[in-house]
């Protein structure tokens, strides 16, 4: 290759990380090259912990002595050399949370920007008179006073409060204490009329300071006169006009000795109601986290929810939100006489992202330049969410109830939200999740990245979008062990063709309808939950469901929200013992309200097919969690060399303080350090160099493979290496069976893609002989899968349905679709924002349905 053309492209040169066979390849800079291949054949791999690990080593080398000596643990890439490398931003996959409060706002990174705004331009409200509450300083009095008429007379007055210890000490008490400001130089005073307490024990008074006139100009004996007042006054201080002023929400009407009216208004340092005088804390941004205890309701302590031995509701108090209602209460001042009432912080929460946009003019002050400053970067960013398709969904609607593409999108706004230049993207999968039209928008940022003189690296698997990319690698030909070489590169056109020529008779055979007989049916009535409002629906028993329909239209609301917490109560409630149903642990799951549900009498049990149980430790695996590393353990404790040293099969546990594992990581092996200033690092154990168990332990071997070897099998490697242990071959069948074959046995289950974790979870079911009905819920399981892969999932599902089970798959992939019995495809009405059922039907009959968009998307794979 010559000089001038290798400078237009990031060259690689015998890497070997994981599974890559030396690969060499080149990618071109300033271009959009898509990565594909089956799963586990080597393309994260590539992207990540080639081309990033390798960016981001080349820039901790630029940082001091002192910084570099905490890293001298960050490895290099097996790699030989890797030229015209970038700078990189790595925008991977992320597990949706599924536990916890955080909203939308939070995530988006749009709360933060609201609440300084907020402090820049805003007022507390006192929730008892519901008056604006914020502190006052000399300047904010003059400007006041400079608004009374010219020729005003007013007064400068120091409030004075005074308690007694009985009601008939209240007269001497006062007597005493106008004594003391007389010594001080003071001797005009003007009592409140009617601003004795009921216990006659406390009354006020002001100490008149200095009258004056309002002038044009501005005077200086004003300025020095209600200086003085706040700095004896400690901060508060009174203004006696002649005149009502518009513009000041609070007024006292106080006659004096003669009786003439005057009207008092309060001002004081202290974020003080000026009626009742409560003092509230100060407009910052601990007061806004539900985690503070300034900010945290006192009846939930920030939980947003109120839990009883029999139930789980949103708390009261807060609404939900874990806020003290001074809080959600705070509000933003109008930019001018003319605009409509002012904002409080909890109606902009309840604000949809569109509706956000439509209000930004009403949210801080027209005239500070640090709120222009905000508001630029808030509208930037909301500007992004709406292109995204994002405009319908509410500021407060927790994280944890989004569908997967609405969570995908949000966090790829997060990348998209700069105006980097020579940088490598690298994104994993970034329309994972989106239905097909609503890909479009993504495609539209990734062009735009490259034309602004970015290069992007995208892992992708959807046809529709590998079109749009320059050019493409594919690294296979399989998973694991058989993968990692470079199988395709080249332009996109030809690749398609070669996909769609291997895969199109397969289509065809797995093309699925209703056979003669008719299924029962289960329904569910009159729906409500988001923006399901009264739905009817049903789905066909012992069948294959898909769910479809954009972003954003309920599909996730109707089934994990809806269904499953409603079924599960109903089953629950056929036992003797009326247990509470915790949601997969997930006590705080909103369920949408069903008012009936007919057809569910034979199922015995409905399964949620999430990531929830899979990810709790970092310490499960997939052998650990099929079971199959209990089976091993017990072959390495009957070796010869195991049983001469008294070893157990808890010795070759790494979960067990008292096996055989390293002390130093605890059986992990890996430590995470602290970098403070950027996100964690996860490096080998420096004792047990990552694999997990004292020196002793390895020295144990079966067929040649300590425990150590056997962990970093792929499913399918074990497979052909435990031939002849049933017990064993049959639990990595199952993982095989779903299409994980390429998982290494001993990896963490918390790394797992949430499609990953979903099929984990099927196959511990595939071989279950329970004899029981069970529905199985899946929410979208060919997420991030090559066609190849999802015909193998596709079969798992089907042999479900052959063992009598129930199966309902929330999904985009035409595939899966076309080779479902029964289709249900949503849709959102644009100008109510409410989702209904366009479709409900065979899949014979849903391309012909021309409301539906979905629909017109069948033939994108």
């Amino acid at each position: 290759m010559s000089e001038s053309s290798s400078e237009k492209t990031i060259e690689i040169i015998g890497a070997r990380v994981h599974n890559l066979q030396n690969v060499s390849v080149t990618i071109p800079l300033h271009q959009w090259t898509a990565l594909a291949g089956v799963s586990g054949s080597g393309k994260s791999s590539l992207a990540f912990d080639t081309l990033h690990a390798e960016s981001q080593r080349r820039y901790f080398e630029t940082l001091s002595t002192s910084a570099r000596n905490l890293l001298d643990q960050l490895e290099r890439p097996d790699v030989d050399r890797i030229d015209n490398l970038p700078a990189t931003i790595a925008i991977g996959l992320r597990n949706q949370p599924r536990f916890g409060n955080t909203t939308l706002s939070q995530t988006a990174e749009l709360d933060e920007l609201i609440i300084r705004l907020l402090i820049d331009s805003g007022e507390l409200q006192c929730p008892q008179c519901r008056l604006g509450v914020r502190p006052q300083y000399l300047a904010d009095v003059l400007q006041q006073i400079s608004q009374f008429s010219e020729g005003i007379r007013f007064q400068v007055c120091i409030p004075v409060r005074v308690q007694a210890k009985k009601v008939d000490q209240l007269e001497a008490a006062i007597q005493e204490e106008k004594t003391f400001w007389e010594n001080e130089g003071f001797h005009r005073f003007l009592d409140f009329s009617g601003t004795t307490s009921k216990s006659k024990k406390t009354a006020s008074f002001l100490v008149i300071v200095d009258r004056l006139k309002s002038e044009k100009t501005e005077n200086s004996r004003t300025a020095e006169s209600v200086e003085q007042a706040l700095n004896i006054g400690q901060g508060r201080c009174l203004i006696l006009a002649e005149e009502v002023v518009a513009g000041i929400q609070y007024r006292i009407p106080i006659s004096d000795e003669r009786d003439r009216e005057w009207q008092g208004y309060f001002f004081s340092s202290e974020p003080e109601c000026p009626q009742c005088g409560t003092i509230y804390p100060e407009l910052e941004p601990q007061l806004f986290r539900p985690t503070s205890p300034i900010g945290a309701c006192a009846e939930c302590s920030g939980r947003g929810i109120q839990v009883t031995n029999k139930s789980t509701h949103l708390c009261e108090g807060c609404e939900g939100s874990g806020l003290r209602e001074v809080a959600r209460l705070a509000r933003f001042l109008p930019a001018d006489s003319t605009s409509n009432s002012p904002l409080t912080y909890a109606e902009i929460q309840n604000f949809t992202l569109q509706e956000l946009n439509e209000n930004l003019n009403r949210i801080g002050s027209l005239s500070s330049s640090i709120s222009q400053s905000l508001r630029t970067v808030l509208q930037k960013r909301i500007a992004l969410l709406l292109e995204l398709g994002l405009g319908s969904l509410q500021l407060n609607r927790l994280i944890r109830t989004l569908s997967q593409g609405e969570f995908q999108r949000v966090v790829l706004m997060s990348a998209l939200n700069n105006d980097f230049v020579n940088t490598l993207y690298l994104f994993d999968e970034p329309t994972n999740g989106l239905h097909p039209a609503d890909r479009l928008p993504v495609v539209k940022f990734l062009r735009q990245l490259v034309e602004h003189g970015n290069t992007v690296l995208t892992i992708e698997h959807h046809s529709d979008i590998l079109a749009k990319a320059d050019s493409v690698i594919e690294l296979g030909p399989a998973a694991g062990k058989e993968g990692g070489t470079i199988t395709y590169q080249g332009t996109v056109e030809p690749y398609l063709q070669q996909i769609k020529k291997e895969f199109q008779e397969k289509e065809d055979s797995n093309n699925s309808d209703f056979s003669n007989d008719q299924p029962d049916l289960l329904q569910l009535t009159d729906i409500h939950c988001h923006n399901l409002k009264g739905m009817d629906v049903q789905f066909p028993l012992k069948r294959l469901t898909a769910v479809t329909g954009v972003c954003g239209s309920g599909k996730s609301t109707l089934i994990c929200e809806t269904l499953y917490p409603a079924l599960s109560l109903q089953i629950a409630d056929r036992g003797e013992q009326k247990e509470a149903v915790t949601f997969e642990n997930d006590p705080f799951r909103p369920a949408g309200k069903v008012a009936s549900i007919t057809g569910a009498d034979s199922i015995d049990e409905c399964v949620l097919m999430n990531e929830t149980q899979l990810t709790k430790s970092s310490r499960s695996t997939p052998a650990t969690y099929l079971k199959v590393f209990d089976d091993i353990r017990k072959l390495f404790a009957e070796t010869v060399d195991a049983q001469a040293r008294g070893y157990t099969p808890s010795r070759f546990s790494f979960n067990s303080s008292r096996g055989g594992r390293c002390s130093h990581c605890e059986g992990l092996g890996f430590i995470e350090m602290d970098m403070q200033f950027l996100a964690n690092l996860t490096l080998p154990c420096p004792e047990c160099h990552g694999s997990r168990f004292q020196p002793e332990t390895l020295k144990v071997s079966y067929r040649n493979r300590n425990i150590h070897d056997v962990l970093s099998m792929t499913a399918d490697e074990a497979f052909a290496f435990f031939r002849n242990h049933q017990s064993i071959l049959r639990k990595l069948q199952l993982l095989r069976d779903v299409g994980l074959g390429y998982l290494t046995l001993g990896q963490s289950t918390a790394t797992l893609s949430r499609g990953e974790s979903q099929r984990l979870k099927l196959a511990s079911y595939l071989n279950a002989t329970s004899g029981l009905h069970q529905l199985f819920l899946f929410d979208e399981p060919a997420s991030g899968l090559h066609p190849r892969d999802i015909e193998t999932l596709l079969q798992s599902l089907k042999r479900l349905v052959e063992q009598g089970h129930t199966v309902i798959v929330i999904e985009h992939d035409s595939r899966i679709i076309q080779a479902a019995d029964w289709v249900i495809d949503l849709g959102i009405d644009m100008e109510t924002g409410e989702s209904s059922a366009v479709y409900s039907g065979s899949p014979s009959g849903f391309r012909d349905c021309t409301e539906s968009l979905t629909a017109q998307y069948l033939d994108h794979v």
